[in-house]
């Protein structure tokens, strides 16, 4: 396989959505510290301290997901690469014959696609795969099926795909 041409990597690690979660997390694990050790309950109507700690348990877990979530996408002259970790553990790659055009565009993800993540299951006609902003790179795949994948390098992606000339050159608004 040759080289890559275009490589991004994305993850909610620097995004508000993290810094909100962790704050979440400080907030919880005051909560834990009153209830266990002062022995002060914790709000209205506290739960028992082994509860609080299997919510805790389960709370660094998905902390743990949520942060280690990540989006790369690959291009090259043979195609686009694309891995959304840990939803996907290997990358899936798409051959420019599988794919009728691409567009860089502009999108509404809540409207189009329900958010951000991974939207739209495998044997759905339009999936997006996504962690955050409004731009993205929109393949239309011969078999009618359509993936949007989230950039954040509108310019650079547009660029690479004309050189290589896998582009519908305009850009939608």
């Amino acid at each position: 396989m040759s080289t890559y041409l275009f490589q991004e990597k994305q993850s909610f690690r620097s995004s508000i959505k993290s810094i909100l979660l962790l704050g979440l997390f400080t907030f919880f694990i005051y909560g834990f510290y009153r209830q266990y050790y002062l022995h002060l309950p914790f709000g209205d109507h506290p739960m028992s301290n082994l509860g609080y700690f299997i919510f805790l348990i389960c709370f660094i877990v998905f902390l743990i997901f949520f942060l280690s979530i990540t989006l790369e996408t690959k291009i090259n002259e043979e195609g686009i690469s694309v891995r959304f970790f840990p939803i996907q553990l290997n990358s899936t790659f798409f051959f420019w014959d599988e794919i009728e055009k691409v567009e860089v565009v502009r999108y509404n993800p809540i409207l189009e696609y329900g958010g951000w993540g991974y939207r739209g299951l495998n044997y759905s006609r339009k999936r997006a795969i996504n962690i955050s902003g409004n731009k993205g790179i929109k393949i239309y795949f011969k078999d009618g099926k359509l993936l949007l994948i989230g950039t954040q390098k509108k310019e650079e992606v547009e660029k690479i795909l004309t050189k290589i000339e896998k582009i519908n050159t305009k850009f939608s608004n």
